[in-house]
């Protein structure tokens, strides 16, 4: 009887342990799948800043380019 048992505590202690290492590897995944995502977030949110950090400065050039014109412009009106 006593062999029976023993048998039966291995068997419910593997079963323990191979729902442990399946909810550690559940857990490990859930953890890469949470980091790629804040990951992609952050790559994404940099290659928006730096568009928009473009865009900023394709704007000030043509002001620029305006205001130069404009100057020229009322200077050239008033000689």
């Amino acid at each position: 009887m006593e062999d029976k048992d023993i048998a039966d505590q291995d068997a419910y202690r593997n079963r323990c342990r191979s729902l442990q290492e399946y909810h550690l590897k559940q857990a490990a995944q859930k953890q890469k799948k949470l980091e790629d995502e804040i990951l992609k977030e952050f790559d994404d949110a940099m290659k928006m800043k730096a568009a928009c950090e473009d865009e900023e400065r394709i704007f000030h050039s043509y002001a620029e380019r305006c205001i130069k014109e404009w100057d020229g412009n009322v200077r050239y009106m008033w000689y």
